[in-house]
C-alpha cells in the first residue's frame, strides 16, 4: 500500500471495503463471514459491472517511465469506479438513515491488509 511502502501520510479519504461493511454488511457475508471486498467485488455488488482484474494489467510494470495505454485506462477505471462505489454506498445510507462519519472509514497502519497482488 502507497502509504506503507513509501511512507505517505493519506488523508481525506475512504477504505471503500469498510465502508460497505458499515453500509450494507448483508451484501459481503458468505456462510456467515465477511468477505474480502475488493474493488471488484465492491462494483459487481453495488453497480452490476465486473472490472478487468487480470495479474497480466494488475501485475505489470507501473514503474515503467512511460505508461501503456491500456495502463492508463485501467488506473482511470479504478478511480472512476471507486468514486461510483462511494456515491452508491453514500445513498444506500442515506436510505438506510445511517450516520456514516467518513473519518471512521480510513484506516490506521495496524489495519491496512497486505495487498495480495503485490509483494516487497
Amino acid at each position: 500500500m502507497a502509504a506503507r511502502d513509501f511512507k505517505l501520510k493519506l488523508s481525506g479519504f475512504v477504505e471503500l471495503s469498510a465502508f460497505a461493511k458499515k453500509v450494507c454488511p448483508e451484501r459481503f457475508q458468505r456462510n456467515g463471514k465477511s468477505q474480502r471486498a475488493s474493488l471488484n467485488l465492491l462494483a459487481q455488488v453495488m453497480l452490476g459491472i465486473n472490472l478487468n482484474k487480470s495479474d497480466e494489467l494488475r501485475l505489470c510494470n507501473w514503474e515503467a517511465s512511460r505508461l501503456r495505454q491500456e495502463q492508463i485506462d485501467y488506473a482511470a477505471i479504478d478511480a472512476i469506479v471507486g468514486l461510483e462505489v462511494f456515491n452508491s454506498l453514500n445513498k444506500l445510507a442515506e436510505d438506510r438513515n445511517i450516520l456514516v462519519e467518513k473519518e471512521s472509514y480510513i484506516p490506521r497502519d495496524e489495519e491496512v491488509p497486505e495487498d495480495e497482488g503485490y509483494k516487497n
